[in-house]
């Protein structure tokens, strides 16, 4: 995720984490225009599925916007605990 936010440095960020996400509120920072910033980053991190119609909007928008990006990281309890009863 770091090295993501190096690479394309944005000028604004939106960070929603678990509770969080709200569909409306991601979409609506996609697609509003700034005067302030042109690239911009939605950042959610989840222990959630999001809905597949939310996640083909919000990848929607950024292919619209060769200045949106869009930064999923999905954490899966179950597969956490499986990796640490590996050890």
């Amino acid at each position: 995720a770091e090295f993501i936010k190096e690479k394309y440095k944005p000028d604004e960020t939106l960070k929603l984490f678990f509770e969080e996400y709200n569909f409306t509120r991601a979409s609506d920072f996609l697609s509003a225009g700034s005067l302030f910033s042109e690239k911009k980053l939605l950042e959610i991190k989840t222990s959630k599925k999001i809905p597949t119609k939310d996640l083909k909007i919000l990848v929607e928008l950024c292919k619209n916007n060769t200045d949106n990006f869009f930064l999923l990281e999905l954490y899966d309890e179950n597969s956490k605990q499986s990796d640490i009863e590996k050890i």
